[in-house]
């Protein structure tokens, strides 16, 4: 195993990450939130949403990629398009202001 990988493992183990979790949880939900999330996820709907979600974030990607690469590809030739545009001529620049004239 590479140092990286060794580093990564180390810095996402459970052990570590179990407080950060906690406190978002515990800042994030009260305590009746949390009843009703263990709740739901011990039950058969929540069961079957857990075994579904790998599938579900597979498809969520793959139909995302419909849009995302597509609009890419149109920033890609917008980008190529500028680079090859000749250079916008400068903008006129004002006309000096008249000297105010004496007041009598």
């Amino acid at each position: 195993m590479s140092t990286s990988s060794r580093r990564v493992r180390e810095a996402l183990a459970w052990d570590k990450l179990h407080p950060l979790y906690r406190d978002i949880y515990r800042q994030t939900f009260t305590g009746e939130d949390m009843g009703a999330m263990i709740d739901f996820y011990g039950g058969s709907a929540g069961q079957k949403l857990l075994d579904k979600m790998p599938q579900l974030m597979q498809n969520t990607m793959a139909a995302m990629q419909k849009v995302i690469v597509p609009m890419i590809e149109q920033m890609q030739r917008d980008v190529a398009a500028e680079m090859q545009a000749p250079p916008a001529p400068p903008a006129p620049s004002a006309p000096p202001a008249a000297p105010a004239t004496p007041t009598k």
